[in-house]
């Protein structure tokens, strides 16, 4: 089926633009039963320790749920990391 636009041009450019500007950013916003994801990183810093300027590595830890916040200080990057277990309440 093949359409003829009868219409002007600037009609046409028109709507273009409308519809260019209409356009909305996408949001799905995430949510997280608790202890179901967590973000871990590492980050470098320093500390001062008897006076001596000391670099250390923290391993961070955020609970996606409740945004609670674990920080452990280590020497470098090969510590084992046991994250404490928080225990849940019981469902109502």
């Amino acid at each position: 089926m093949n359409t003829v636009f009868t219409g002007h041009y600037t009609t046409l450019q028109r709507h273009v633009k409308e519809v260019a500007n209409s356009r909305q950013e996408a949001f799905m916003p995430l949510e997280f039963d608790p202890g179901e994801e967590a973000q871990v990183d590492w980050h470098e810093g320093y500390v001062i320790d008897n006076g001596v300027e000391r670099k250390v590595n923290c391993f961070l830890h955020e609970a996606l749920f409740s945004k609670a916040p674990f920080v452990y200080p280590c020497l470098d990057k090969t510590h084992r990391i046991n994250v404490p277990q928080i225990p849940l309440p019981e469902p109502i």
